[in-house]
Parts: C-alpha cells; sequence; structure tokens
C-alpha cells in the first residue's frame, strides 16, 4: 500500500474540524511509515490519523519506489521514530498553523513523554530542517536550527549521520547522487 496518496478532503475538511489550529491531541502510536511520517490513533476520537512531523524531513525509505533503495539513514531515522514512539508513556500532538499538506497528511509537533521528537531527530542527526520560514513562533524555529547544528557536529566515524556525507543534504533535501561513492561505501550503503 502506497502513503503518498492525493488529498482526500474528506480527510482535511475532518482535520480542520476536530484538529483546529493550536489543539492538543493525546494519542496511541499505530504505525511509522518513515522517520518523518506516522500514523497515530487519536484517543478521543478512536480515529487514525495520518502525521507529518512538521519542521523536519527524513531520508527516505521509498516504500512506495520498490525499485530505488532506501536513502543513506532512512532506515535509522525510521527505527528511531517507531522505537521512541513504542516505548513512549505519552504521546502529544500539537496543531500548527499550516495544518495539513499536498499528501492529506496532518503537519504537527509531536511530544513523546514531553520531548519533541522532530528536535531529537534532528539532534542525532537523522533529520534536517525544512518550512521554517512558515513556523508560527520564531523561537521555535530557531531552536530547530540550534538542534540541527549539534547534529552537524556529532556527525563524525563513531556517529556516521546524514552528516557524515559530503553533499548529501542541501535545503532541506537528500541528494544521494551527489555523494562521493567512498563515502557511502565507509558507512555500508554500497557494497564494496
Amino acid at each position: 500500500m502506497t502513503w503518498k496518496k492525493q488529498i482526500n478532503h474528506n480527510e482535511t475538511a475532518i482535520y480542520r474540524k476536530y484538529y483546529p489550529v493550536g489543539s492538543e491531541i493525546q494519542c496511541k502510536f499505530l504505525h511509522a511509515i518513515d522517520g518523518d511520517t506516522i500514523l497515530l490513533q487519536d484517543l478521543k476520537l478512536q480515529r487514525a490519523i495520518r502525521i507529518r512531523i512538521r519542521g523536519i524531513n527524513c531520508p527516505e525509505l521509498h516504500k512506495d519506489q520498490p525499485l530505488l533503495s532506501p536513502d543513506p539513514f532512512a532506515e535509522e531515522a525510521h527505527m528511531y521514530t517507531k522505537n521512541k514512539l513504542l516505548q513512549a508513556q505519552t504521546i502529544q500532538l500539537e496543531v500548527s498553523e499550516a495544518h495539513y499538506d499536498i499528501y492529506g497528511r496532518l503537519l504537527a509537533h509531536i511530544k513523546v513523554d514531553g520531548t519533541c521528537l522532530g528536535r531529537s531527530l534532528l539532534k542525532k542527526g537523522l533529520a534536517t530542517t525544512c518550512y521554517l520560514d512558515n513556523f508560527e513562533n520564531d523561537t521555535l524555529a530557531n531552536r530547530f536550527r540550534q538542534d540541527e547544528r549539534k547534529g552537524k557536529k556529532r556527525a563524525n566515524q563513531k556517529f556516521p549521520n546524514i552528516w557524515s556525507l559530503p553533499n548529501y543534504v542541501r535545503n532541506g533535501k537528500f541528494y544521494v547522487r551527489d555523494v562521493p561513492s567512498s563515502s557511502l561505501e565507509a558507512i555500508g550503503y554500497l557494497a564494496s
């Protein structure tokens, strides 16, 4: 099943009605689609919600494109998100200003036991920032940028991450084709 589907206008109308901007929703984890897209269950309405973590972008698994290999660090981002949500005592969504994307996913910040999941992924170097100009709060956008810098500093042989690969991340997107093959081999992405 492909998770990247076109907008379902009924779904986005439901998001607007039941999840207005500024709302906080208690949820239960159902499925991690990749590092930044998750399926959660709203505990109040007992309905599944497709969530896109706001302000970050993780490497793609390409589940909907079987001929493509996952991007470097896509599996790590996916497993980090999945494990964090599986172990969580509480999962809370905070709905943002622009509250759904072109695929009909609810854009939200996710707090796992009180900690912002997007910021955690940035600090680990498993995500890059994106669309921060649209943030409702400059202070929060600056925190995301600071966390991204922490992830960049962490990148080394002991803790490889998206910043370990030259030319991989630009403007919130990933470019595997621009990474030297020796760098990809060093992290085990290409067979030697």
